[in-house]
Formats: structure tokens, sequence, C-alpha cells
């Protein structure tokens, strides 16, 4: 029982209570429980709000980036997916994209699709797979400012 001496012993720390004013109005407390973290109100938190700043700024890039897309290829159906950890990867019909398949040098019929690549050729796009119909594919700017945005 010396531990029961020794803590009786210290002094008892009083937190003072402005620090506990700013805690109480830092955060919305119920959100905060029923959510499962803490989200600081603006102007609590200089770094969490230049991080917000960041990432809502990332998305508007995005959502610019789509809607650019869009035009460029014609086509109101290309979108953002995620798939696995790969976020912001965009799907596009393939009619739109027209890659040609294989690239052998025999007598293949052309797939469906094929011919000239009708991407903007100012982009550097990487083709990271396809379904049904659909190609998806990645440039520089998507993943940038994929990694700012929270998913």
């Amino acid at each position: 029982m010396a531990w029961l001496a020794c803590v009786t012993r210290w002094p008892t720390r009083v937190v003072p209570t402005n620090r506990l004013n700013h805690f109480e109005t830092a955060f919305d407390h119920a959100k905060a429980l029923a959510d499962g973290f803490i989200v600081p109100k603006q102007g609590f938190d200089d770094l969490y709000d230049s991080c917000a700043a960041d990432q809502k700024d990332a998305e508007h890039v995005l959502h610019e980036y789509l809607a650019d897309m869009r035009s460029k290829l014609d086509c109101r159906q290309v979108m953002f997916v995620e798939k696995g950890k790969n976020a912001f990867q965009l799907e596009i019909p393939e009619s739109r994209v027209g890659r040609s398949g294989g690239g052998g040098g025999g007598k293949k019929k052309k797939k469906k699709g094929s011919g000239p690549n009708k991407l903007p050729s100012d982009v550097d796009w990487q083709f990271k797979g396809s379904r049904n119909g659909w190609e998806r594919c990645v440039c520089a700017l998507c993943v940038a400012c994929g990694m700012c945005v929270d998913r």
C-alpha cells in the first residue's frame, strides 16, 4: 500500500476554466458522439482549417476537370469512380476512348470502338482497367488532387 500513500501526497491539479471552456465550444459534442470522431469548428484549429480549405480547393479542381473532360469528349456519361484504393479514376465509354485492341500485325477484325484515340492528347493517360463497355483511366492531375480529398 506504499503507492497509495505516494498518490495521496500529490497535489491536486486544477485545470484552468478557460481551457475547459475552449474545449467545450471547440466542436459539436453530440455530433462527435454520434459520428465517432471530432471535427473542430472553423477558427479553433488553424492547421485543420488550412487542410479543409486545401481539400475544398482540390474537390473544386476535380469537378472543373470532370466538366472539362465531359465537354472535350462530348459525353455526359463520363464520371469519377473509385476502385479499391484508386479513387478519382475517370470512367469513359469505350466509344469515346477509341483505343485499338491488341496491336499485333496480323489481319484481325477491329474491335468495336477501335480506331484513333479520341482522348485529349495534352494529358498523359494511364489506363487502369475496364468493364463491359467502359474504360477506367487516370492522369497526374486526378492523382494529385485525389491525395488531398478525403474519401
